[in-house]
């Protein structure tokens, strides 16, 4: 992540810091990227001041503020959750979006639509007073229930809040004056989550090619029903034949034995009706790649397959003519 005005900010789950990609600037003070998000898993914020201003961190989810955290210069604090009462608070958490074309769905506008799957830290210059105050306590609006199938984008997660856990009794808070807007932060950090196989889809995540697809140099078995219609599977018979080419003059084998079957199923299962012309055109677009990539693939091991077959039926027909010529006899003299 870059580190506009000496600030760093990190996303991390149980499995680690999540990978940032398509990292760009956005003049000197804002910074875009985006992350790859799991369903049911929770996250929390890390965040770095390598300056010597106190500051405040001020976090907003799918465009919803779901909290801030006060930091000292030079020093890292953490978020991970929301207070919501003197003694519990609620994590953070990636959750899959659900539709739904009941009645009781949620009807969201397009403004709404368009933060979901965003989280949002603005930085804000503060000075600290010595003044106190009693805590207020709220759930944000993030998010709850089915939303309205026509309000439909696909593969978007959101943010929710856990189960209630205890967390220590604090009733009041430190009063502190804020030196930016938040409409003009002093930086700004933007991360866009969605799923790995959404942003695999637009090409802002790298393919890793199927493995399955990838050459091995374990054997390869015939389809059953190839193996029964093979020409002559008697191993002496003088006409090549898959059954015969395993043996030669010299009891080797020319070609690999088959152990297991090639499977030329397809494996892309992205799916295309989304109801958004631009995504669709992007996970069409990306399919017909990927497609075209096994295609080009399977293509280039049949070949190999076939050159290989190619060349032990040769080897195995100068084998044989070898063979006969040597048992031949000479013509016998009658009186």
């Amino acid at each position: 992540m870059l580190h506009p005005r000496g600030f760093e900010i990190r996303v991390i789950t149980g499995d680690g810091v999540l990978e940032e990609y398509g990292t760009t600037m956005k003049g000197e003070d804002s910074v875009h990227c985006h992350i790859a998000s799991q369903a049911n898993q929770s996250f929390r914020l890390e965040l770095k001041n390598h300056t010597d201003l106190d500051v405040t961190f001020r976090c907003f989810a799918d465009g919803i503020r779901i909290g801030g955290q006060p930091c000292n210069p030079q020093a890292t604090v953490q978020l991970s959750k929301l207070a919501v009462s003197p003694s519990t608070s609620r994590q953070f958490a990636f959750a899959d979006v659900e539709f739904s074309e009941s009645s009781d769905a949620v009807a969201i506008g397009s403004t709404k639509l368009m933060s979901l799957g965003t989280i949002i830290i603005k930085v804000r210059r503060i000075e600290h007073t010595r003044g106190k105050k009693e805590r207020t306590f709220e759930i944000p609006a993030l998010l709850n229930g089915p939303i309205d199938e026509k309000s439909k984008k696909i593969g978007t997660h959101h943010v929710i809040l856990g189960p209630e856990i205890p967390r220590k009794a604090s009733r009041y808070h430190q009063i502190v004056k804020t030196l930016d807007s938040n409409s003009q932060p002093f930086a700004k950090f933007v991360f866009k989550y969605r799923p790995r196989e959404i942003l695999q889809a637009q090409g802002i995540i790298p393919v890793t090619p199927d493995p399955s697809l990838e050459e091995s140099n374990s054997t390869i078995d015939i389809p059953p029903s190839r193996r029964s219609n093979n020409r002559n599977q008697n191993p002496n018979s003088p006409i090549p034949g898959p059954s015969n080419l395993a043996h030669n003059a010299t009891g080797t084998s020319p070609v690999p034995t088959f152990a297991h079957e090639i499977d030329l199923k397809p494996t892309i299962k992205i799916e295309s009706n989304t109801g958004n012309d631009d995504e669709e055109l992007a996970l069409l677009e990306e399919q017909a790649r990927l497609l075209k990539m096994q295609a080009e693939n399977v293509q280039g091991r049949l070949n190999r397959i076939r050159a290989r077959r190619g060349r032990a039926e040769k080897q195995q027909g100068l084998s044989l003519s070898k063979s006969t010529r040597g048992s031949r006899q000479d013509p016998i003299e009658v009186d």
